[in-house]
């Protein structure tokens, strides 16, 4: 029999481009699965057009509480399925996106939380492709990288049925985003399988605006404007729900490893360790100094 995957999906006001992103996920080849939709308070058309496709789709209709709590909802709201996948709901899915993730997964140790993601092809407004992403595998080469840097891109995403229950086994008080959480947990207590092909479209909208924040004078113009904001936490407030989720079904290396991300601000002495730490570092040169930089200022 094949394997059986379900597909979660969080939308929001997507009426433009839901359409082309539910018949890329119809059309999946070899590949037996089930779609499954939280609508967060859409203010257009979008859980309409969806209930369009009720042959193929089951759909929620929630209140707005933001992508991260929507995707949590849509896991504990998921059935008994061997895989699950993430989606969101304006990309365009490869018709063997599914059937090269869930291959792949098959040969994991179905006891183990293990997971999947891939690199992507960013696309404009009107499906044209404007580059690929960076290959970023070179990462999984030390798993404290994980502290630093989310990989995994959610709507690449591809799970089993013990990283969901893991998943579901904690609930964060406070989660930055659904992917990240998946990601530590897999990294940590599993296996975590990154395919640098892409096999999805990720569309990135007013491309134009992009290009303009990418440029190197308007990069580092946001960054050092970042330094204001002294509340900005995300990565050792991620470390410690995690420790408080799960540090008893870690190894005492990696417990070491998320405390002194999680409780660097303590103290300078913390700062220094996590500064001159080379396991936990960034994938290019110029994310890495900066994380050096804010690691100083306590606003990792």
């Amino acid at each position: 029999m094949k394997k059986k995957t379900q597909i979660l999906m969080s939308t929001y006001n997507g009426e433009k481009y839901i359409k082309k992103q539910l018949e890329s996920i119809i059309f999946q080849k070899n590949i037996a699965f089930d779609l499954l939709i939280r609508d967060d308070g859409s203010q257009d058309k979008t859980a309409e057009i969806c209930e369009t496709y009720n042959d193929f789709v089951t759909v929620y209709k929630g209140y707005n509480i933001g992508p991260a709590k929507s995707f949590y909802k849509l896991v504990e709201l998921s059935g008994d399925f061997d895989f699950y996948a993430f989606s969101d709901q304006d990309d365009i899915w490869d018709k063997n996106k599914l059937e090269i993730a869930t291959k792949i997964l098959k040969d994991c140790n179905p006891e183990k939380p293990c997971m999947y993601c891939s690199n992507y092809r960013l696309i404009d407004c009107n499906d044209e492709v404007l580059k690929v992403g960076i290959d970023k595998s070179k990462l999984l080469n030390s798993r404290y990288t994980a502290l630093a840097q989310n990989i995994a891109t959610g709507c690449t995403i591809v799970f089993n049925k013990k990283a969901k229950e893991l998943f579901l086994s904690y609930k964060p008080k406070k989660i930055i985003m659904h992917d990240y959480w998946m990601y530590l947990i897999c990294v940590f207590m599993g296996e975590v399988y990154y395919d640098s092909s892409p096999h999805i479209g990720y569309r990135q909208h007013n491309a134009n605006v992009l290009g303009d924040k990418n440029s190197f004078c308007s990069k580092w113009t946001n960054r050092l404007n970042s330094l204001k904001h002294l509340s900005d936490h995300q990565r050792d407030v991620m470390s410690e729900e995690f420790l408080n989720g799960f540090e008893k079904k870690i190894l005492q290396e990696d417990e070491k490893k998320i405390k002194k991300v999680a409780f660097y601000r303590k103290s300078i002495i913390g700062r220094l360790k996590l500064f001159f730490d080379k396991d936990i570092y960034m994938l290019t040169f110029d994310r890495n100094f900066w994380f050096r930089i804010r690691i100083l200022f306590g606003i990792i």
